[in-house]
């Protein structure tokens, strides 16, 4: 094999090195234009960029998700006619905390206060649900021991049936 040299031509290699650095800096230009247009906001009366405040996307999700449970809790308490007057208040007070936080701190915070007011809500309503199911449960048992009866010919008496189900059975028992 023969292998020629070519002779070293410093202009050579200068054209294309000046091309690479062109388009690096335009690159570099156009990047960092964008990201200042992405990220920021313009103030009203000020000439210089404010940034705009960002919170995760997976707490704003938490804080979404905690609304909804928040909500179905208030459900409950409502189809059970318990009252949600405060509840509903401290919803709508969570909800407006949440929107109107700037910061991942302050709505960490909001969402914290949000937490405590969907534990607090927790036992009341299973306690109200608890106390209308028991009272249908009732209501339903002496309704059917009226239709369904046993007489006993012995001391001639008639018996309501199911009354293992009310206030002399389970029924009692879950009222202690």
């Amino acid at each position: 094999m023969n292998y020629r040299l070519l002779p070293y031509n410093k202009s050579m290699y200068q054209i294309p090195a000046l091309l690479i650095s062109g388009l690096l800096l335009c690159l570099l230009f156009l990047s960092a234009c964008s990201a200042s247009s992405s990220t920021a906001q313009s103030v009203p009366g000020t000439s210089t960029a404010v940034p705009a405040p960002t919170i995760d996307p997976t707490l704003q999700n938490q804080g979404d998700i905690q609304l909804q449970t928040f909500q179905q809790w208030i459900s409950l308490l409502q189809k059970y006619h318990g009252n949600i007057a405060t509840y509903q208040q401290q919803y709508t007070g969570d909800q407006q905390a949440l929107q109107s936080a700037k910061t991942s701190a302050a709505y960490k915070t909001a969402l914290a206060t949000l937490n405590k007011h969907v534990q607090a809500i927790q036992i009341p309503a299973m306690k109200v649900e608890s106390q209308s199911l028991l009272q249908q449960l009732q209501q339903e048992v002496t309704s059917w021991g009226q239709t369904h009866t046993y007489h006993d010919t012995y001391n001639n008496t008639t018996y309501p049936l199911g009354f293992e189900y009310g206030s002399t059975g389970i029924g009692g028992l879950s009222q202690s």
